[in-house]
């Protein structure tokens, strides 16, 4: 999923915002299972760090796509079983 919601990102980097909406917009079932740690059949600390990168990954659907409020609880909950400091990227969302 995190290589899933990296070409996503790189769609919507690339010109392409509604290919990378509608790929996002589609996926998020599968997405959002796997930007929960707590799914991890192991560690759920141990799957927060892709967890926090498939979030990241996905912010244009959080903040291009009015869903900002649903992306920040997401992150909070991935950090939150984050072991380490959040990575910089994660900061500003």
């Amino acid at each position: 999923c995190a290589r899933l919601a990296r070409r996503a990102a790189d769609r919507w980097q690339s010109g392409r915002q509604l290919d990378a909406r509608d790929l996002a917009l589609r996926e998020l079932p599968d997405l959002a299972a796997a930007m929960d740690p707590t799914n991890a059949p192991l560690s759920p600390s141990a799957e927060a760090g892709t967890s926090v990168e498939i979030t990241v990954s996905l912010w244009f659907l959080w903040v291009a796509c009015g869903r900002v409020a649903e992306g920040r609880a997401r992150l909070r909950h991935a950090l939150a079983l984050h072991p380490g400091p959040p990575p910089a990227r994660a900061l500003w969302l």
